[in-house]
């Protein structure tokens, strides 16, 4: 399962590569394009030809951020084309290649990369993507994440005036076995907006979220770092902000608020947006959702109840036939493939929901309603970041998602109106 987790994890962020001894890229030096005979020759026919500034667009075939930044850097690519050139080098790997091939044809991308290994091997490249500012003499001018793509910078560039980067953001170490903000650990201890100890959440901050609402093993204590509204009021009425497809809530709890007599979504603050942490003696969850709730009504003052409602999911189906087809052979379970091709043998059907849940696109959740209570074997090729992609190659075996409704416990959630 560790390899469905890391699949889910890069759907949120960037890919922030091994620490390595290597060569760090310095601003003022030139850039290494002859580590790469393409890349060199490309580079070396731009000097003598159009004299153009150069951005190299480093990506990763794991990297979901790098693809969903492609159509903004061929916007820019088209808009500054004059004096700019984008050039997309992809670290070499056997999935690459289709991977961006993918991508290119559902963007209507017109970039052709360059792939190398040689080069990521070499110099040091902390995080993906990453973009590396060369000018018309083949000098590093400036090394940047996503950030800083933007027509002001580019402009700048083009002027020969220096990139407007984003500070060094500097972790604050935090050890969850201790209270938050207290002694320095996590922040300032002058941070917090309330006590029980409520602050909003910076990115030098760590980040901790627990799937539900119980003290910690380390003491009398509850803390989650980085959370939305929303889940701080599923913690108080449901005892659960997330779980998975191994978990006794799962199908039974709608993942997300929605308002009072609508079927929108409550909440539309951004993903991480507070902290919280409270210690109360040890009286079991009662106390500790009870002060929860309080708390939230002190500082956010929304109403909220819990009801039983048919709500929106999309349920995995199983063709009859195919039943028969996906039973397992093996009797030792056995993951193997890539961002593009499956092979899992002797696994639970939960597996293809996990699957799903990498490729996410709504808030509907996924409802088991195969029948299948053995082990199946699972054998496709497709992007497994793309829904379309995963969908596409389950129908091929035999498996489909329909869109349902499904009794639910649901969070009604909206601001309390001021009289």
């Amino acid at each position: 399962m560790k390899y469905i987790l890391l699949i889910a994890a890069t759907l949120l962020t960037g890919i922030v590569l091994p620490a390595q001894k290597k060569i760090p890229l310095e601003l003022g030096t030139d850039f290494p394009y002859k580590t790469n005979k393409n890349l060199n020759e490309l580079l070396a026919l731009e000097r003598k030809g159009k004299g153009r500034k150069i951005i190299i667009d480093l990506f990763g075939s794991s990297c979901v951020v790098c693809f969903r930044m492609m159509p903004k850097m061929q916007e820019f690519q088209d808009k500054y084309s004059d004096s700019i050139l984008v050039v997309l080098l992809g670290k070499e790997d056997r999935d690459i290649r289709k991977v961006f091939d993918k991508f290119k044809s559902k963007m209507s991308l017109n970039f052709d990369p360059v792939y190398d290994s040689a080069f990521f091997d070499t110099y040091s490249i902390p995080f993906l993507p990453h973009y590396i500012w060369v000018d018309e003499n083949g000098v590093i001018r400036a090394i940047t994440g996503p950030d800083e793509l933007n027509p002001t910078n580019f402009e700048r560039f083009i002027a020969g005036l220096p990139i407007i980067t984003k500070g060094v953001i500097t972790k604050q170490k935090f050890d969850d076995s201790k209270l938050f903000l207290v002694n320095g650990n996590g922040g300032p201890d002058t941070g917090f907006l309330f006590r029980s100890v409520l602050s909003r959440w910076d990115k030098s901050q760590s980040t901790s979220y627990p799937k539900h609402l119980k003290y910690s093993a380390k003491g009398n204590f509850f803390q989650a770092l980085s959370v939305t509204v929303s889940d701080l009021y599923m913690y108080a009425f449901l005892e659960w902000a997330w779980w998975d497809t191994r978990d006794t809530v799962y199908g039974k709890i709608y993942p997300v608020p929605v308002g009072f007599g609508k079927e929108t979504l409550a909440d539309k603050s951004p993903r991480y947006s507070y902290s919280f942490s409270t210690s109360l003696p040890d009286s079991g969850n009662t106390l500790l959702r009870r002060a929860l709730r309080n708390d939230l009504a002190t500082y956010f003052g929304h109403e909220a109840m819990v009801v039983d409602r048919m709500m929106p999911c999309w349920k995995l189906i199983a063709m009859p036939k195919a039943k028969e087809r996906l039973k397992s052979r093996y009797q030792q379970t056995k993951y193997s493939g890539s961002y593009t091709s499956i092979n899992f043998q002797c696994v639970n059907i939960s597996t293809v929901i996990d699957l799903l849940l990498s490729s996410k696109q709504d808030d509907y959740p996924y409802v088991n309603a195969t029948g299948i209570d053995y082990p199946i074997d699972l054998s496709f090729e497709a992007v497994l970041y793309d829904r379309e992609s995963v969908v596409n190659a389950l129908r091929k075996i035999g498996l489909d998602l329909v869109l349902s409704e499904q009794s639910m416990q649901v969070l009604l959630l909206q601001r309390r109106q001021i009289k």
